[in-house]
């Protein structure tokens, strides 16, 4: 783990780092910095705060999602509030193409809800604490988890972003980076060109088999929405944990990424030891690949 730079990439793979590099950033954008209080599971998970937790409600089943106000506090604002005025409720997937994302709101322009200045990026700052993957990415200088979102870094430019990894959550825009802010879509696939172009503010944490069951469009007519007479599955219900009696919110835990407990997660990914490997793969693995363990903690 490290604050702010990457440590030895050797870190990853749970050897002893011998130097820090420390800068000082001012922020550009006001953020929320997620809680890390420790979970009922313990010191080496986190509880999610209920208003960060969401389910949305298909007719396959519950799809639970954490919000992220660290990377972009308006979008999440802004998602929080459609939820809380039940705008989605209702409404449909109604692009959906296999192997891309899933995209679903409101489907039409509404003066109550304007659009939002892109939230893209943000500054690495020196209390952030981030687990590097540990070997070479394809899209980005350096790759890592920072509370439980896999995140990229552009160590020079001093800024980090959200990966458009399978379960991101990001907002669908038209072609002025601006114009995002009600309609959104869930990725079915890595889509990581996207990184920095979108913007991604929350991620799938359980449920995501229900989104891979919605129907899908033709990715050759319109983009992929579905056409008439045809409609995309329903968007039953979305609702925030927060607003359920507290007896009955449920009670998420994400792994806290900057403890061994994540460096051993990350560890077994990259080195294929089983016997059943013949040709043993090379150790390295894709950001994408790496699980964050996620557990509901009812107890």
């Amino acid at each position: 783990m490290f604050k702010h730079t990457l440590l030895a990439a050797s870190l990853a793979f749970g050897l002893t780092a011998c130097a820090e590099e420390k800068t000082k950033i001012v922020p550009k954008l006001e953020s929320q910095p997620i809680s890390i209080e420790a979970g009922l599971k313990g010191d080496d998970w986190r509880k999610i705060e209920p208003e960060n937790l969401v389910i949305l409600t298909t007719k396959y089943g519950d799809v639970v999602i954490e919000l992220n106000p660290e990377f972009a506090p308006g979008h999440v604002k802004r998602f929080q509030d459609m939820v809380k005025a039940r705008a989605y409720n209702g409404k449909e997937f109604y692009r959906v193409i296999d192997g891309f994302v899933a995209q679903g709101g409101i489907n039409t322009k509404d003066d109550k809800w304007p659009p939002l200045e892109i939230e893209q990026e943000q500054p690495l700052l020196e209390e952030d604490v981030i687990m590097p993957l540990g070997n070479k990415d394809l899209f980005a200088e350096e790759v890592g988890f920072l509370n439980g979102f896999a995140i990229g870094m552009d160590i020079k430019n001093e800024s980090k972003w959200l990966l458009h990894c399978p379960g991101a959550l990001a907002m669908a825009r038209g072609e002025d980076r601006n114009t995002g802010g009600t309609d959104f879509y869930i990725v079915l696939d890595a889509q990581r060109y996207l990184d920095r172009n979108m913007t991604t503010f929350g991620r799938v944490i359980s449920g995501m088999q229900f989104i891979q069951k919605l129907k899908r469009g033709d990715k050759n007519v319109a983009g992929g929405v579905i056409q008439a007479p045809d409609k995309g599955d329903q968007i039953i219900s979305v609702k925030l944990a927060s607003e359920l009696p507290e007896n009955e919110q449920p009670k998420y835990e994400v792994m806290r990424t900057e403890k061994q407990a994540f460096m051993n997660v990350i560890n077994s990914s990259r080195v294929k030891s089983d016997p059943f490997f013949f040709f043993t793969p090379p150790q390295i693995v894709d950001v994408c690949d790496v699980d964050v363990p996620t557990e509901i903690a009812d107890f």
